[in-house]
């Protein structure tokens, strides 16, 4: 076995049970196209043991900021970023700002909501990961051909192992601070620290 895939193993073994994101997407148009892309992001992250929540306007339910991340669409991109660019991720601000224009100019019709679906998975990813690491392949490939695209409708791209270990301990440390951060402040409040 190489150093690679034991390091991956020991990363994942560290983090096995189910992990849960909040991602709070804030855009006020393309409803028709978002919640079905929404609905296959939760399913690729799913096969990772990686739950969505995916609250809107009328369930705003408080959550720790490292289980968050806000997703902004906007319709348009700005000129000083890279025009081969669908979106891109802030890391350190829990951020992914999405160009609606260019995910919709990028892919024939019947393909545009799988392929957003996989650009909220590999920009969350990042966010979740706190890097901008790409992969040689799959679904945190830097650029998708056309052939990739066209194939997300067949079977959705898939993680590298380093990535599914990456995001699962990186969920496991945060909620455990969140838990931590939580048990603090219990304690604080009823005057047992």
């Amino acid at each position: 076995m190489s150093i690679r895939n034991l390091f991956i193993l020991a990363l994942f073994s560290l983090a096995l049970r189910a992990q849960d994101i909040t991602v709070q997407v804030r855009t006020r148009a393309f409803i028709q196209i978002l919640f079905p892309a929404e609905a296959a992001a939760t399913k690729i992250f799913a096969k990772i043991g990686v739950g969505v929540v995916w609250p809107h306007e009328s369930d705003r339910r408080p959550v720790d900021a490292r289980q968050q991340v806000e997703v902004e669409i906007h319709s348009s991109a700005r000129e000083n970023i890279r025009p081969q660019a669908l979106a891109y991720a802030v890391p350190s601000d829990r951020k992914v700002h999405i160009f609606y224009d260019r995910v919709m100019a990028s892919a024939e019709a019947d393909l545009r909501t799988v392929l957003l679906a996989h650009v909220l998975v590999h920009e969350i990813t990042h966010v979740i990961e706190g890097v901008n690491w790409h992969a040689d392949d799959g679904l945190m490939k830097a650029h998708w051909s056309h052939a990739d695209i066209v194939g997300m409708v067949f079977r959705p791209l898939a993680f590298d192992p380093l990535d599914v270990a990456l995001i699962h301990r990186r969920l496991a440390a945060d909620q455990d601070i969140a838990r931590q951060s939580a048990s603090g402040v219990g304690e604080a409040l009823s005057g047992t620290r």
